[in-house]
């Protein structure tokens, strides 16, 4: 059986314009953690998204870590590029600095979607306790990927906390393709209590799981399909 290799897509509702009367009001910092993410010697874990103008923030437990810039489609693989434009100078890998966070430069200009890779430092292997992603969002875009699985480790748990929607899309497809569904094991929790699904999502596949409490965080586990052949990217919907 081939390992699998996860890329969970979080599409957080983009911002809604404001009438022309009123000013938009300004977006929440978000806040995305992954825990219990074991990187392999050179294995990294992968993150698109698309931030507004403020620096987007990692730390990690331990810190034993750098961030590289990362290609947009480089998706499971976690390819190390260029996504950044030139003028935000993220020029190298960044460490932690005194404090155990690494900043990675604001883009300016929010119209750009970029990529950024988590690995070890100087590609040893780090078992991560917590990996904590913290930045403002210029629109709803997130994704991320999950390392190969062994049998002791057959999921990926991460947790986000919604403030709008009382639901959470979750819809799992082949990474690469995006177009053919898999079957995988999907699992909401909010403080213990399992969350149901409550129907379906707006694009085909997709599940939306609720009623869930709003500034409560919902822990989420999501697992490869049986004989899963390929990587698989997840798309996951909340604001």
């Amino acid at each position: 059986m081939v390992k699998a290799v996860f890329v969970v897509v979080l599409v957080v509702a983009g911002l809604a314009g404001a009438p022309a009367s009123r000013a938009a009001a300004p977006a929440s910092p978000r806040e995305f953690v992954a825990r219990d993410l074991h990187l392999s010697p050179g294995q990294p874990f992968f993150v698109s998204l698309h931030p507004g103008v403020e620096p987007v923030e990692v730390r990690a437990t331990p810190a034993d870590v750098e961030v590289c810039q990362a290609t947009m489609n480089g998706g499971a693989r976690g390819v190390e590029g260029k996504s950044w434009p030139s003028y935000a100078h993220f020029d190298g890998c960044r460490t932690p600095d005194a404090s155990g966070v690494i900043r990675l430069p604001s883009i300016v200009v929010p119209t750009w979607h970029v990529a950024f890779l988590v690995r070890g430092r100087s590609d040893a292997p780090v078992a991560l306790r917590r990996l904590r992603i913290t930045y403002v969002p210029g629109d709803g875009f997130f994704a991320f990927s999950a390392p190969p699985f062994t049998r002791v480790r057959s999921g990926v748990s991460f947790s986000v906390t919604p403030r709008v929607d009382r639901s959470i899309g979750v819809l799992p497809r082949y990474d690469a393709r995006f177009t053919e569904m898999v079957r995988a094991r999907v699992a909401l929790t909010q403080e213990g209590t399992r969350i149901p699904v409550a129907g379906e999502g707006v694009e085909r596949g997709e599940a939306r799981y609720g009623p869930v409490r709003l500034g409560v965080p919902v822990a989420a586990r999501v697992g490869a399909p049986p004989g899963a052949d390929g990587r698989v990217t997840w798309f996951l919907r909340w604001e």
